[in-house]
């Protein structure tokens, strides 16, 4: 270790990328060392012939800091000149800096098959994304991902201590193979494609002939290998997706350039939702299904006092009923987790209770067709939405106001954006999206299948979703046993059992796919104004560039702002 008051020793990796790109050692070893071992700062030092004198940062001097989440001006500015050395160099001096003995066999692979792949030397767009597609297809997604997934995540997963199935139920599943991994993750993959080729493509295009060589390939391996560690990720994220968006490469990205690259990026993963979801289904809710049930039924055996097989309300209640201070315990935690719940349930009792009025008990109706009722809570939830918006803004107003104390912003720029983001949020109540959510609940009430949602059925969902403090455990399991109670003889079959999950995971997964739906509306919706803020704070106030967004740290509510993906 050198004194506190002594230059450190220069890496010798870094002395050597330098020689390698033409430098001398000696000349190399005090750049770097000026440099404080960065080795693009230590190549634009040795390219102007001038290096300065190391400096000591006792006295108050402040060595460059990559760890803030983005590369600093001064690096990028050396950027050009370090990518300039590489593409001075010819191939074989390109190999020997990437030392491809020792690199990452995916690297080495990768370059590997895109010689095997340009029989002239070179690809064009459209031979690249072939090629791209096959590589992440068959190294990445079959070799690498998938068999891990398949072999190991989920069987580790249904086998640890977190699994809802015991370990006699997890021996008679069957997990999907490797193949139907792959089969199940290349599905959607196409989406991607355009995206990554295009933006491959484009950054590792040197020279914009529209074709894409080995050199360039090896110079852009070269570069990515050459930034520092701490680096690498806003390099790759910040540098790469700025490149990509700049759909006309005129340096700058205008507001209408990001939002339709971030439109690609973001549909790629909320596409792929409703599948990953339909998937998890179709495993949970195949043979193993029965499997699960019937060891759940085991597992109650000991509450069928009549041994008939059935499980009744009366005999779950026993458990209860039988030890007071048993229950006593879980009433108290039932209490505690529905009053933590209240608001969003006070909200669903509302619209269950404004329902059952209108629907059924005015009319002195006992049922009514599922979609009829689904037609009304939605109609009841978007009244109550209404409602709520006038009294949510100002709120939400005072808590935008308190947050530009801490974080300086221009709050009435931000505040119509951020109203219109309120207002479209409240609307998706409406939305296809959230009508299938409300659907799927309506399903678990139609607990005989033949389409009709009773009345009867809507009250005991009252009664579960009752306040805490009205109805404990005891209550609460005999309201259940009423909504899936399918026949209405008091007692729970397995065949009523597997239905009862089955159609709480359809909610489940509906759920999840309309908070996704909802995300994505919104974000999607919004990127023009919200990327106009960010352009009047660090642009022009239509477009900025990559040295301007490296400045937002600066801006007002830059700290905020800079965890936005291209920081």
């Amino acid at each position: 270790m050198a004194p506190p008051n002594e230059p450190p020793t220069p890496p010798p990796a870094g002395i050597s990328q330098l020689t390698a790109m033409g430098f001398d050692e000696e000349l190399a070893a005090r750049a770097l060392t000026a440099a404080n071992g960065n080795v693009e700062l230590a190549c634009e030092y040795c390219l102007n012939g001038n290096v300065p004198e190391p400096s000591s940062n006792e006295e108050g001097g402040e060595e460059e800091n990559f760890s803030i989440g983005f590369l600093s001006q001064g690096v990028e500015a050396s950027r050009g000149a370090l990518v300039e050395s590489f593409m001075a160099m010819d191939e074989e001096a390109l190999r020997n800096n990437l030392d491809l003995e020792d690199a990452p066999e995916l690297v080495v692979q990768f370059i590997s098959g895109f010689e095997s792949a340009a029989t002239d030397g070179s690809m064009n767009l459209e031979e690249f994304r072939r090629f791209l597609a096959g590589f992440l297809r068959d190294r990445v997604i079959r070799d690498l991902f998938a068999q891990q997934f398949a072999e190991s995540f989920l069987q580790d997963m249904m086998r640890g201590p977190g699994s809802p199935f015991p370990h006699s139920v997890v021996e008679t599943m069957r997990f999907p193979t490797k193949d139907e991994m792959v089969e199940l993750m290349t599905n959607h993959f196409e989406l991607l494609i355009p995206i990554l080729t295009n933006g491959f493509f484009k950054v590792w295009d040197r020279d914009h002939d529209g074709s894409l060589t080995i050199k360039e390939l090896l110079v852009t391996i070269n570069m990515i290998k050459s930034v520092p560690e701490d680096e690498l990720g806003p390099f790759i994220v910040g540098k790469f997706f700025f490149e990509v968006a700049d759909a006309d490469s005129n340096g700058r990205l205008d507001c209408s350039e990001m939002a339709d690259f971030m439109s690609e990026i973001l549909s790629v993963p909320f596409s792929l939702v409703r599948p990953v979801l339909e998937a998890v289904k179709s495993v949970v809710k195949g043979p193993a299904m029965s499997e699960a049930s019937k060891g759940f039924m085991e597992s109650l055996k000991v509450l069928d006092t009549n041994h008939d097989g059935l499980l009744s309300a009366e005999e779950a209640v026993s458990l209860f009923a039988k030890e007071p201070e048993q229950t006593a315990t879980a009433d108290a935690r039932l209490s505690e987790t529905l009053a933590a719940a209240e608001p969003a349930l006070a909200q669903a009792r509302a619209e269950l209770q404004r329902v059952l009025v209108l629907k059924f008990e005015l009319s002195q109706r006992e049922s009514a067709p599922v979609a009829e009722v689904a037609n009304a809570l939605v109609g009841a939830a978007a009244g109550h939405a209404t409602q709520q918006l006038d009294e949510v803004r100002p709120m939400l107003d005072g808590m935008l106001q308190e947050m530009a104390t801490a974080f300086p912003f221009p709050t009435q720029q931000v505040l119509p954006v951020f109203h219109g983001l309120v207002q479209q949020a409240y609307g998706l109540v409406r939305s296809t999206a959230c009508r299938r959510c409300v659907v799927a609940f309506c399903n678990i009430l139609d607990k005989n299948g033949d389409g009709l949602v009773r009345a009867a059925d809507l009250r005991a969902m009252l009664e579960l979703l009752a306040p805490a403090g009205e109805g404990g455990v005891v209550a609460r399991i005999s309201a259940l046993f009423k909504i899936f109670d399918a026949n209405d003889n008091g007692q729970l079959s397995k065949e009523e059992l597997e239905l009862m999950v089955g159609k709480l995971l359809d909610l489940a997964a509906e759920y999840i796919a309309t908070i996704a739906e909802i995300v994505k509306r919104l974000v999607l919706g919004n990127l023009e104004p919200l990327l106009q803020l960010v352009a009047g704070m660090v642009g022009d106030g239509t477009s900025f560039s990559y040295a301007e967004l490296l400045n937002l740290q600066n801006a007002p509510m830059g700290p905020m702002l800079s965890a936005m993906p291209f920081m």
